[in-house]
């Protein structure tokens, strides 16, 4: 029997926050550039259309990653208590959630500009 290495599920579930934070700080990153500063109100009117798609792209991967934790991390945890073939899905939720949170905590440290800007 020829078996295939492949990387653990656990892997993938941990990369989606990683992907996240790099994305909020790549995109403070290019609102800094684009502004020279972190812009006075809040709201996106008047973005060049990259730092808009930039933006939009941030706060969707922000969501998607907001939706898995109170969703799909819940739904992976009970589904891995009770069905025995999904044991592998108890790992990826651990493994998901210790990444979010670590990601949401590095992402408090963005400079406080930026942070007022994107939590309003």
């Amino acid at each position: 029997m020829m078996t295939t290495k492949r990387p653990p599920i656990a892997c993938f579930a941990a990369l989606l926050p990683w992907l996240g934070l790099a994305l909020f700080y790549s995109f403070a990153w290019h609102m800094h550039r684009v502004f020279g500063g972190w812009p006075d109100r809040i709201g996106t009117e008047g973005f060049p259309r990259p730092l808009l798609r930039h933006s939009e792209a941030a706060a969707s991967l922000f969501s998607v990653n907001l939706l898995a934790l109170l969703i799909g991390l819940p739904v992976a945890v009970v589904a891995g208590a009770s069905i025995p073939r999904l044991r592998s899905a108890h790992a990826a939720a651990w493994w998901f959630g210790v990444s979010f949170a670590v990601c949401f905590f590095l992402m408090q440290l963005a400079p406080a500009g930026f942070l007022r800007w994107w939590w309003d």
